[in-house]
C-alpha cells in the first residue's frame, strides 16, 4: 500500500495497525522457531514497540503484555517487566560485540513485517555479501518448513549477481542492496531499513540521505553493527540523546551475552594477542577512543611510556588524533635510506615539523596522499610507531588544517 496521496487518516490507521500487530507476530515467530531472545535483543525489540525492558522480574500471575521472556548468559529463561516508552523508537543503534546474535535478531525483527500487507523492507550493506547473514535468516524464517512456510512469488539469493529479494504473495517485499548502488534507493517508500554491519558504510549519511524514504510510513532503521569505526559514535550519541526520542542505542553488549558462541578459553587467548582497544571492541562491544585508525590500524594499547599505537604500513590520520585531543609525545620512523635509521621528536606543537627529512615540505594532512606524521609528510618512509599522550592537545593552525603537500 503506497501512502503517498492517501489522507492523513488513512496513513495514521495504517501506521497504528502495523505497529500493533508487529510485536504479536514477532512473538509468534519466536514460538514457531523455539527461540527465546537474549536480553539485549529483547530490549531493542521492546524499544521499537514503544516499551522499555526493565531489570525487574515479573510475577507468575502478571498478564503477558506486561513482560518479556529473555534468555540469560547462563541459558536460563526469566520474565522481565516492561514499561511504556514515550513513543516507539524508530531508529536503533545495536552496537554489540562479535557473535552476539545481531543478524538473527535483526532478521526476526524484520520477518514480523511479513504480516503487514505490501510492506517494503530493505537491507543495505557495503556489498551484497554483507547482507547475506540477515537475508539467509529471513529465507529460513519466512519460507522454510521449520519457519513460517510462507509462499513467495519470487525469490533470488545471488549476491554475486546483485540479485537478492523475497517477494511474498501478500505484496511484502524484502530486498538487499549494495551501497555502491545507493542511487537505486532514492524516491522509494520503505517500512524499514536494516543497515547491515553499519560500521563498514561511509558514515551517518547512509541514514540522512535516505530518511525521507521512511517518512511516509513512519518507518524504522536498524543499525546492527560492531562499533568498529569512529563514525559509529554518531549513532551512539543520537541513541542516548534525551532530545531525540525517535532514537535509541543498545551498546556495551559483551560477547558472553551469547552463551552458544562464546568460548572463554578463546577469549583469554585473544586477550594476550589483541590490542586492548581491539579486545574491548570484539569482546566487550565497547566504543573505543581509538577505533580503527585510517586504513584499519590495530588500535591503541597501554605502554610504559603512555598510549602506544602500532601503525605499521597504515596511514596516520592527523584528523583522527586531533579530534580526540591527543598530542604527539614520541615518534619513530624507518626512513629506508639507510634502512633501519630512526628519528625521534620531542613534544611540540603539531603545526611544527618534527626533524624528519620530509620531501616536499609543508604541513597538513590529506587522506590518500601518502604517510603523514603529526601533520607533516614523511616522504616514502614507513611509520613504525607512535606513542601518544592524552588529554593534552597543542592546536593545529586553521590555515594549515586539511592541506597536504605533494
Amino acid at each position: 500500500m503506497a501512502l503517498i496521496g492517501q489522507s492523513d487518516t488513512e496513513k495514521t490507521d495504517y501506521i497504528l495497525a502495523r505497529n500493533q500487530i508487529l510485536p504479536r507476530f514477532r512473538h509468534r515467530i519466536c514460538e514457531r522457531l523455539n527461540i527465546t531472545p537474549f536480553e539485549h535483543q529483547a530490549a531493542w525489540w521492546a524499544a521499537s514497540d514503544g516499551l522499555i525492558l526493565t531489570p525487574h522480574e515479573a510475577r507468575d500471575d502478571d498478564p503477558p503484555e506486561t513482560y518479556r521472556s529473555i534468555r540469560l548468559p547462563d541459558r536460563s529463561i526469566v520474565k522481565r517487566r516492561v514499561l511504556p516508552r514515550s513513543r516507539p523508537a524508530r531508529f536503533i543503534a545495536n552496537l554489540t560485540a562479535y557473535k552476539t546474535g545481531k543478524s538473527l535478531g535483526s532478521a526476526i525483527w524484520a520477518a514480523a513485517y511479513a504480516i503487514v500487507q505490501d510492506a517494503k523492507i530493505e537491507l543495505v550493506g557495503l556489498e551484497y555479501d554483507t547482507c547475506a547473514p540477515e537475508f539467509e535468516y529471513l529465507i529460513e524464517i519466512l519460507l522454510s518448513d521449520r519457519g513460517l512456510g510462507l509462499k513467495a512469488r519470487s525469490v533470488q539469493n545471488r549476491p554475486r549477481d546483485g540479485k537478492m529479494w523475497i517477494d511474498l504473495d501478500n505484496g511484502v517485499q524484502y530486498i538487499a542492496r549494495s551501497w555502491e548502488r545507493k542511487d537505486a534507493m532514492k524516491g522509494k517508500e520503505r517500512d524499514a531499513y536494516i543497515m547491515c554491519e553499519a560500521y563498514q558504510l561511509p558514515g551517518i549519511e547512509v541514514f540522512t540521505s535516505n530518511k525521507q524514504n521512511l517518512d511516509a510510513r513512519r518507518g524504522s532503521a536498524i543499525f546492527p553493527t560492531t562499533p568498529d569505526r569512529p563514525w559509529v559514535i554518531a549513532l551512539h550519541e543520537l541513541g542516548h540523546d534525551a532530545n531525540e526520542p525517535d532514537w535509541d542505542c543498545f551498546c556495551n553488549v559483551p560477547r558472553s551475552a551469547n552463551p552458544y558462541t562464546f568460548d572463554p578459553e578463546a577469549a583469554q587467548r585473544d586477550k594476550k594477542t589483541m590490542t586492548r582497544e581491539r579486545y574491548q571492541i570484539h569482546y566487550g562491544g565497547q566504543i573505543g577512543e581509538f577505533v580503527a585508525l585510517d586504513g584499519g590500524g590495530e588500535g591503541i594499547r597501554d605502554d610504559a611510556r603512555g598510549i602506544h599505537a602500532d601503525i605499521g604500513q597504515q596511514q596516520a590520520s592527523f584528523d583522527f588524533f586531533q579530534d580526540r585531543g591527543v598530542d604527539l609525545l614520541f615518534a619513530e620512523e624507518q626512513i629506508g635510506e639507510p634502512a633501519g635509521q630512526t628519528v625521534a621528536g620531542p613534544v611540540q606543537p603539531l603545526a611544527q615539523a618534527l626533524p624528519y627529512p620530509a620531501r616536499g615540505g609543508g604541513c597538513g594532512f590529506r587522506r590518500g596522499a601518502g604517510h603523514y606524521l603529526a601533520g607533516c609528510r614523511a616522504g616514502n618512509a614507513r611509520i613504525v610507531s607512535l606513542t601518544l599522550r592524552a588529554p593534552y592537545f597543542l592546536p593545529f593552525p586553521e590555515k594549515d588544517r586539511g592541506r597536504g603537500s605533494d
